[in-house]
This record gives C-alpha cells, structure tokens and sequence, in this order.
C-alpha cells in the first residue's frame, strides 16, 4: 500500500488552494499541474502560428486546432494558477467543468489529425503537411499539397503535445473532481457532528446529564470536527 501512496507536495508556496491540500496529497500537485499545462499552451500557441503562416488559405476549421484551441487552454489557465497560487481559493466544481471540456477539445483534435491523416486514407489533407498524403482521385504516387507546408516531424510535435494536453487537463479534472467529493463528505460528516451536538442538548434536557458528561460528549464531538477539518 506505501507503495502506490503520493506524499504531499513539499513546497508549501506550490500547494495551493488550502482546500485542496488538505482534500487529497493528489490533488496538492494541482497547481504544477496548471503550470505546466499554461506552459505547454504557450509552446502550442507559437506552434500554431507557424502552422498557421504555412498555410495557403485561413478559414476557421484550419486554425481551431492549431490555434484556437491552445488559446483557449492559455485563458484558461493563466486565472486558474492566479486562483491556486494567489488567491488560493479555486472552485473545485468550476474547475472539473473546465478541465473536462479542454481535456475533451485537446483529445477530438488530436484523434481527428491521427485519423485523417493517414498517408493512404487521409480524409482531409488541408489538415496534413503538405506531400505525405496521397492525392484523392489522383493516379498512385501522387500528394496532395494542399495542407500546411510543416515538416511531418513538426506535425507529430504538435499533435503529441495535444495529447500531453488532454492528458494534463484529465488529471486535473480527477484532481478536481476528488477534491468535490471530499467537501461534499465533510458537509455530511458535519451536519452529523451537528446533530450529534443536538442530541446531547436533547439527552442532558431529559435524562438530566452531569455537567462532566455533558463536556465529553461535546468534546468527542469537537475532536470528531476537528479530525474531520484537517482531512
């Protein structure tokens, strides 16, 4: 079991949102995680320029991949390390949704390239490196050029990185979405403990407690609280 067990994030500053420290040593990575996926979206972004002013023509789907998508990803997490570095203070809810969402954009957009780029059944080749998809209707031997003039090692770079991506942003979207569930737990173990407290008020009204008694129950009640606060 020690083994498979993650420590906590050693560096205080990098840990975040108390929250979800205290919720998960997981998800007390949350914040690298972000970082990394910020730098990332950065290196895409400059990719996706050149992609971009190698192609012939621009119109929306060609630059979605390539472009819009990291954007979107660089948005992202520029105000979400804000909120776990800064602020510390990042809606888990907020973020499962976003990271979902990404992590989903990154995944289509890299499958849709894997899939249609296939030298001999590409699809679409506006979206492969000009040359290395045969021509559609063309005799054997002849390539389309119609795509980006991008080398096919700078085409897998870019779409490994989206799948790094996707890979990033579901990991933060399990980080996140353990984190919810711990809260949520916590809201239910302290209404209990409320209750709990309820109880004794009731029991010291009608069995008529010592005062003694009445002290320890509340205190297994507050160290119950207290157990629970800390994770």
């Amino acid at each position: 079991m020690g083994l498979f067990t993650i420590p906590p994030q050693p560096v205080k500053k990098l840990q975040g949102d108390p929250r979800w420290a205290n919720a998960s040593a997981f998800a007390s990575y949350a914040p690298l995680v972000v970082l990394t996926l910020l730098f990332l979206s950065i290196i895409q972004i400059i990719l996706g320029a050149i992609w971009m002013a190698n192609l012939k023509s621009l119109n929306f789907p060609l630059i979605l991949q390539p472009l819009i998508v990291p954007c979107l990803s660089f948005f992202n997490t520029v105000p979400s390390a804000q909120l776990h570095l800064y602020s510390r203070a990042n809606s888990p809810m907020t973020a499962f949704c976003l990271s979902t969402i990404l992590c989903l954009f990154y995944l289509v957009a890299a499958l849709i390239n894997l899939v249609v780029c296939s030298p001999d059944t590409a699809s679409l080749p506006a979206l492969c490196p000009a040359g290395t998809v045969h021509k559609k209707g063309a005799p054997p031997g002849t390539r389309d050029h119609s795509g980006p003039h991008i080398s096919e090692g700078y085409w897998d770079a870019t779409v490994a990185l989206w799948l790094l991506s996707a890979v990033g942003y579901a990991i933060a979207a399990g980080m996140a979405f353990t984190v919810r569930l711990r809260m949520k737990g916590r809201e239910r173990e302290g209404r209990r403990v409320g209750k709990t407290r309820q109880v004794v008020q009731a029991e010291v009204e009608l069995e008529g407690l010592s005062p003694e008694e009445v002290e320890r129950q509340n205190e297994k009640a507050r160290k119950r609280w207290q157990k629970l606060s800390a994770g």
